[in-house]
């Protein structure tokens, strides 16, 4: 589940420094390159299995190859990562920018009542001007 930010204090934790480049996109699927730190990087294929689900298959790939990659997508974001946990679930929080926060939260027991962190707002969940997607094409 996807939210902006409220306002409310994020919590205090080390943020990570994500470049990301969008090598292929269909409908359906994704193929990016994922650079964290300038320290890793990662090889990430994403395809929507149905309206709810999607799959995903990420490997680490050496460095240099993950900065050629990055230079040769079309598409390229950069973002500052908060990740961290609340009642259980993984928090990450997603610092653009343009100012923009956007919290996700990744739902471990989808049969537990669902608790909210103080700092999520609006829920954006499925809408497509809130992907990293749409803020990589922005970019271009």
């Amino acid at each position: 589940m996807k939210f902006l930010h409220n306002g409310n204090p994020l919590p205090d934790c080390k943020p990570m420094h994500i470049m990301q480049g969008y090598l292929m996109l269909s409908k359906r699927q994704q193929l990016r390159v994922r650079i964290i730190d300038n320290h890793s990087a990662f090889l990430c294929y994403k395809i929507d299995v149905d309206h709810n689900k999607k799959d995903e298959y990420e490997y680490q790939i050496p460095l240099k190859d993950g900065i050629a990659l990055y230079n040769l997508a079309e598409y390229q974001l950069q973002k500052q990562r908060k990740s961290t946990y609340f009642e259980g679930n993984k928090i990450d929080i997603d610092l653009y920018h343009n100012g923009l926060i956007i919290i996700e939260v990744e739902i471990t027991d989808p049969e537990a009542p669902l608790v909210l962190p103080p700092y999520c707002g609006r829920n954006v969940t499925g809408d497509d001007r809130y992907t990293n997607i749409a803020f990589a094409k922005l970019n271009q």
